[in-house]
């Protein structure tokens, strides 16, 4: 046993909630959302820092897939938060967008741990909502113009609805995207035009998978 070990069981005794797993210096623990969806809090004893994090639905095979309109968006909500960080974590091969916070063990009471573990569910399961009812919108018979997104087996990709799409995603997840949020259209521009044809339809499936 270590005082990790005890400080996790104590905490989630205190709570109510039930541990999935508990290692030494590690612990997984699964919540059921509202939303239907479940989120995963994995906590790992680094030394004197826990870290807590919960990883995404959304994961890519390679780099190269990382869809970069998607990382601005986060990086941008990043700088509203006093509680955690979006990063992309290497998972079983895999680039997984993860929300992660670290605490230093000197803090690791269970106000601070209710506080910080809520907060990641939350941001996280409300991240893939997003990209949920961007999808269903994707789908739907009165988004003309996001539905033809999919339809460049043959024709090549059309930039201008690619662009447009990046941008209402940005709209959906940050609502204040056109009144002066530091985003540089212009580079979330250059980023899809620098992608190969193969890598766009597959940043495309992603996101509307």
């Amino acid at each position: 046993m270590t005082v990790f070990n005890d400080l996790i069981k104590s905490h989630c005794a205190n709570i109510g909630w039930s541990i999935t797993e508990l290692k030494d210096e590690s612990a997984k623990i699964d919540f059921s959302m509202e939303s239907g969806r479940k989120q995963t809090v994995y906590a790992i004893q680094y030394g004197s820092v826990v870290e807590l994090s919960v990883p995404s639905a959304f994961a890519m095979d390679s780099e190269d897939e990382v869809p970069h309109i998607l990382s601005t968006a986060l990086l941008q909500k990043n700088s509203q938060y006093k509680l955690g960080a979006w990063c992309i974590e290497k998972i079983s091969d895999k680039y997984v967008y993860s929300i992660m916070h670290n605490c230093d063990m000197r803090f690791f009471d269970k106000d601070n741990f209710v506080q910080i573990v809520k907060h990641l569910i939350t941001e996280c399961d409300e991240f893939e909502g997003t990209l949920l009812e961007l999808a269903s919108c994707n789908s739907s018979n009165g988004s003309k113009d996001t539905a033809n997104l999919s339809q460049s087996s043959n024709s090549g990709i059309d930039w201008g609805r690619v662009i447009n799409f990046g941008i209402g995603l940005l709209n959906i997840f940050i609502p204040d995207v056109s009144s002066g949020s530091g985003i540089n259209l212009q580079l979330l521009k250059r980023d899809f035009n620098s992608q190969t044809e193969e890598g766009a339809k597959k940043i495309l499936n992603q996101l509307m998978s």
